[in-house]
């Protein structure tokens, strides 16, 4: 399953990379320190936008005068950089994002937080920059499938953190307490009203007020507050992704059919 905010979103969870670059060059720039840039973007609340590129030639200009003017119409919520892969000095960086083999040029995006949230090799248009941004919650979900790891984004409708008990029991088991990770949202915040209203997460008692992700980016399904653990358990099988094992039985013994709110 997808959603329509996040689809170029889990494209990059499925081990895609990030962006950068100045405006209107009409030559590569210098490259600069890459992590420092990425070190500024994550204190300042920026994503980034990395241009990798292994030669100056037309096709990395002409990606670095998209990146450069998409930029520019808004330099208070992006940064950017230029990498050339063969730089000895941007060496840690490439290795980080695994593109020394990927086509060039690419241009990757990345929430403050790190999360890859697109990846565009040898062209891209400024609609896809500027697509790729993700609200801080999803960027929080990203950046755990992209450790590996199983998501719950829950909707918060208390004072105080509050888990939903099937999510809990859920982690407290001893076959997925390592996996999990929990993604708490506000309700009514205003950051992340437009990924609320798509994933149509509500307080009502029949209403969905869980979603649950799964590496590298799959809905695995919807829940309520009265869902159990043992239908997240068989949601989680039937997806494929309980465990690495191809002959996985964990499903089979996790109670009643899941009945997980769409």
């Amino acid at each position: 399953m997808r959603i329509g905010l996040f689809t170029i979103a889990m494209l990059a969870a499925c081990g895609l990379f990030q962006p950068g670059i100045g405006r209107g060059q009409e030559t590569a720039p210098a490259a600069v320190g890459a992590q420092q840039v990425l070190a500024q973007s994550a204190t300042s609340g920026k994503f980034t936008y990395i241009v990798f590129y292994r030669e100056d030639d037309q096709a990395t200009r002409s990606m670095a005068q998209v990146v450069g003017d998409t930029v520019a119409t808004q330099p208070q919520t992006v940064a950017s950089v230029f990498v050339q892969i063969s730089n000895p000095a941007e060496q840690a960086i490439v290795k980080q994002f695994d593109v020394s083999r990927a086509p060039m040029p690419l241009t990757m995006v990345t929430a403050p937080n790190g999360a890859i949230t697109g990846v565009f090799p040898q062209r891209v248009v400024e609609k896809q920059l500027t697509e790729a941004y993700v609200t801080p919650a999803m960027s929080h979900c990203m950046k755990a499938m992209q450790q590996g790891k199983l998501v719950f984004l829950c909707l918060q409708t208390t004072p105080q953190p509050t888990v939903p008990e099937g999510v809990a029991d859920f982690l407290a088991d001893a076959q997925f307490k390592d996996r999990g990770n929990v993604v708490l949202v506000r309700d009514g915040d205003p950051a992340e009203a437009q990924l609320l209203a798509e994933l149509q997460l509500g307080v009502a008692a029949n209403q969905a007020n869980t979603v649950f992700f799964a590496p590298p980016g799959v809905l695995v399904g919807k829940f309520t507050a009265a869902s159990t653990k043992f239908e997240i358990a068989g949601a989680l099988h039937k997806a494929g992704k309980c465990c690495d094992d191809p002959n996985c039985k964990h499903g089979h013994a996790h109670g009643p059919k899941a009945s997980t709110a769409r």
